[in-house]
């Protein structure tokens, strides 16, 4: 049945149902989960049944008193109202009749039938619902709603007196935990200080706290836990244990695009994180479990047997286990890089291609040997799970399993499957049972790239197929040469597989700039070839893990083929990478993009359009759509922004003027500052090159990390002070980096760089102390008036004050904290009179927090102080009328003509 020009056509009711669950749950995330609000939806459909059903009777028809037909049981392929409807229009004639209402011209039977009626029109306007599961129609779409938002308010409600969100009302307290290990210890490496480091990472099911020298009390709820090194063979999943450390809320974001660790934590439904000192605070408690689960057993012979025979410093040993078992910790940020540029990232999940291999080979031997299907089904869907869960239920590895369940079970009982209906399936159960992980990056991607395989990869293969038939045609196979027959052949493959490769880049190419900031045009490239040496890497892995156990010497000989697939795919990876224009950085995508970017893929999965009403619908949409884009993008652009950026105890200012492409930069902080946070800000923000890089002092907390910015974020300028530093990373920049590079620019007082003047030094300047021959720079964005003074300590102070104080006055002022002194002396702030000063500060190390009397002393006269400790990076978005100073999460800090509001660490 038609809806105007339009043609609803829901062939797949398990994915409109699982659309409707999930429009629930989003509802419910959205509404801050008042459960009072269900009623709304059932109060807009009944008053839409009863408007329609007034308009379709008329003035004239209400005034019958013949009362309608009582509900009967609806005629085979008949169209009946619901009869939940029809029972409303009798309880609204009763009420009615209740208030005394006889003055009214429309009679009460007037309501009964109108909601009748209009419960009629509304169940013949959706004929599409009828597919959905019973219950039908209207009311069935409002129970899946209810039942997704419902199901996520239960899993985030506070039940329990006992619940860690009650217990603990400090911002964070001494405590020893007791609890239940939900998951074996997660290994994780970085760099700091150009030393490997190795991290345990584990969820603990609490049971019981105790507060210090306290009682234990009964606790309820998940905390995740860090600890530095690697606890021992007894901890694994289910185990019982005692931590002893520092219990507190996680911290959100420190600027605007960096991970947000509350954020995700809260999606797992942890609220808490337990930061230990080491090995040494665990400890196991009573019942605790003498050996390992079977599911840790075999992970752990699974890792002895993938490793036999191959070198272990190797980065390929470790990825061969990282992608045949989910052992992560092989994945360091430095082997990570060249996947993620190259969007192959994702051959390390446990995923449909893994399913399937482990699927095949099983049901490949078990057919040889003449197993029925029937007993096939059955031993295989216990091992896919099996295998599911001892690779720790990752999103992707749930949901190929559950569609290789009901494939199996379709084959083994002779019943055709759909894919998208087993997509929808897969969906439907993880979030039945854990709601939020529809919020989650690994479960929108897995869910994306399978969706679009299956609405966009057939069609362009179809297509391919057709042309080649059509081509073939012309000449009969016959008369070609064998040479050309399978040059056709390989080129018909290296298309299909491109179809392919671009159908799961289409799925996740938003995904991927909403959580990586990357698009990698390489991808499709890298796909086709490296998805191959994949498959035969993980044959190779799956085929030692098979012979381990019985043939040592075959398993062997597997892992050595594993190991030669795993170097090709490290080199294509990088070959990749290292190509021109293969990918950038982008910012995360617009709300406006987002919506059309799911309504195209709306319009594909039900297919609402068909034939040449598709090509008019695309072409009216796209000037709208184009014309709001611009809109969006021209008031994003419309402010300058300048970010004070603390930098584990130095600060960097990012300044994007509008109308410009390329930020300026102020100092990038060490080493460790530039690989957790700077480089993830600018990655975040889409920068890609730097128009300028300003270097104030030769303090290593402040530019030793320029060279690797330089080598990732390449620089058209770089600015240096005059005065000549002794610190050992300024020179081997200013000796080994910059020649041959990049010739920079010495600036003194006077000289002007990008939009910023020099205040000082002066000319010739000769001192010891870094902090005292910094560079002060004041300039002027959109008519605000920056001030920016570093580490300028009160010897360098005074010099300003000496050059007079005509250049000096400015709106806002942002300083660090200097070795020797405090910031700001009382005679250069009153010279100043700023509106709102930031003070860059941090919580590590100790001696990079700002005092409280320092802070106090700063606010007398009723000045606006905000400290990056608290606040995070504080960004001004400035236009012609003024400023606004927000954090991470866009909470507006202070305004122009306003007096400052600082939040509370927690609230980052």
């Amino acid at each position: 049945m038609g809806i105007g020009n339009f043609k609803c056509q829901v062939s797949h009711p398990l994915l409109g149902a699982t659309c409707l669950y999930a429009g629930g749950v989003l509802l419910a995330h959205w509404s801050q989960f008042q459960v009072a609000w269900l009623l709304v939806p059932f109060l807009a459909l009944a008053l839409t049944a009863l408007l329609l059903g007034l308009v379709r009777s008329g003035k004239h028809q209400a005034a019958t008193t013949n009362p309608p037909p009582e509900p009967s049981v609806p005629e085979h392929g008949s169209v009946q109202p619901p009869q939940w409807l029809w029972h409303g229009g009798r309880a609204t004639r009763r009420g009615c009749a209740m208030s005394g209402d006889h003055q009214s011209s429309l009679t009460h039977a007037t309501f009964e039938a109108a909601a009748a009626q209009g419960a009629a029109l509304l169940q013949r306007a959706k004929p599409g619902m009828r597919n959905l599961p019973a219950p039908r129609g209207l009311g069935g779409a409002f129970l899946l709603i209810a039942a997704g938002w419902l199901n996520l308010a239960g899993h985030t409600r506070i039940w329990s007196d006992h619940d860690l969100r009650r217990c603990l009302t400090e911002d964070a307290a001494l405590v020893q935990v007791r609890g239940r290990l939900v998951d074996s210890p997660r290994l994780t490496q970085h760099v700091r200080d150009e030393q490997p480091q190795v991290r345990s990472l584990v969820e603990l099911e609490a049971a019981a706290l105790r507060l210090g020298d306290g009682d234990w009390t009964s606790a309820e709820g998940r905390v995740a836990t860090s600890t530095p090194g690697e606890l021992g063979p007894n901890f694994f999943a289910g185990q019982v244990v005692e931590v002893s450390g520092v219990l507190s809320r996680p911290r959100g974001p420190l600027a605007v695009g960096l991970f947000d660790y509350a954020t995700h934590l809260e999606r797992r439904g942890v609220y808490f994180q337990l930061q230990t000192d080491g090995p040494g605070d665990w400890a196991l408690a009573e019942g605790a479990q003498p050996t390992a689960p079977l599911t840790v057993q075999f992970i752990r012979w699974a890792r002895r047997t993938l490793s036999r025979g191959l070198p272990e410093d190797d980065p390929a040993t470790g990825l061969v286990q990282a992608m045949t078992l989910g052992w992560n910790t092989a994945l360091t940020d430095e082997i990570e890089e060249p996947f993620m540029k190259s969007g192959t990232m994702h051959v390390f999940a446990i995923s449909g291609q893994h399913i399937a291999l482990l699927a095949g080979i099983v049901l490949s031997v078990l057919r040889v040997v003449r197993i029925p299907r029937g007993a096939c089904g059955t031993l295989l869907i216990p091992l896919l799970w099996f295998y599911t869960a001892a690779t720790g239920w990752q999103a992707s590895a749930v949901r190929a399993t559950v569609m290789m369940t009901l494939v199996l079970g379709g084959w083994s009982l002779r019943r055709p499957s759909d894919l998208l209906n087993s997509l929808a399936a897969a969906a439907l159960v993880i979030l039945l049972i854990e709601p939020r992980q529809l919020f989650q990056a690994s479960f929108q991607l897995s869910f994306m790239v399978v969706l679009a395989l299956a609405l966009v990869a057939p069609p362009l293969k179809e297509h391919l197929v057709k042309q080649r038939e059509s081509r073939n045609n012309l000449t009969p196979s016959s008369r070609l040469p064998r040479w050309k027959l399978w040059l056709a052949g390989a080129w018909h493959w290296l298309r299909l597989t491109l179809a392919t490769s671009s159908a799961a880049w289409m799925g996740s190419l938003l995904l991927t700039a909403q959580y990586f900031h990357l698009f990698s045009l390489g991808s499709l490239l890298a796909n086709v070839l490296l998805v191959p040496c994949a498959g035969a890497a993980l044959a190779s892995a799956l085929a030692s893990l098979a012979t381990g156990a019985w043939w040592p010497w075959l398993s062997e000989v597997f892992n050595h083929g594993a190991w030669f697939w795993m170097h090709c795919m490290l080199w294509i990876s990088k070959v990749v990478a290292d190509l021109p224009s293969a990918w950038c950085y982008v910012p995360a995508p617009s709300a406006a993009l987002w919506l059309v970017y799911l309504g195209a893929f709306l319009v594909a999965a039900f297919r609402v359009v068909e034939g040449g009403k598709l090509k008019w619908l695309l072409a009216s949409s796209t000037v709208p759509t184009l014309m709001f884009l611009y809109a969006q993008y021209y008031t994003q652009s419309a402010s300058s922004t300048v970010t004070a950026l603390p930098l584990n105890g130095g600060l960097g200012i990012h300044l994007k003027s509008q109308g410009t492409w390329n930020p300026v930069l102020l100092d990038c902080g060490d080493t460790n500052a530039f690989r957790s946070v700077l480089a993830p800000f600018l990655r975040a923000r889409g920068e890609n090159r730097l128009r300028a890089l300003l270097l104030t002092h030769g303090d290593a907390r402040h530019m030793s990390a320029a060279p690797a910015l330089l080598h990732e974020f390449p620089t058209a300028s770089v600015g240096i002070s005059t005065v000549r530093f002794r610190s050992a990373p300024y020179r081997n920049l200013i000796e080994r980096v910059l020649p041959g590079w990049i010739q920079p620019t010495y600036l003194a007082t006077g000289d002007h760089f990008e939009v910023w003047e020099v205040l000082h030094p002066p000319d010739g300047l000769q001192t010891t102390r870094a902090d005292a021959g910094v560079l002060v720079l004041r300039g002027t964005v959109r008519r605000t008036t920056f001030l920016f003074l570093a580490d300028l300590d009160r010897e360098g102070q005074r010099r300003l004050l000496e050059a007079g104080p005509d250049h000096l006055r400015a709106e806002i002022v942002i300083t660090g904290l200097p070795t020797d002194g405090e910031p700001l002396i009382n005679d250069l702030l009153e010279t100043v009179q700023p509106s709102l000063i930031v003070v860059g500060d941090d919580e590590w190390p100790a001696n990079r927090r700002a005092s409280t009397e320092l802070l106090d002393r700063l606010r007398t006269g009723g000045r606006q102080v905000l400290n990056t400790r608290r606040t995070g990076a504080v960004t001004f978005r400035v236009t012609d009328r003024g400023w606004t100073a927000v954090n991470a999460r866009g909470a507006t800090l202070a305004e122009s003509g306003e007096k400052a509001c600082e939040p509370s660490a927690s609230g980052l």
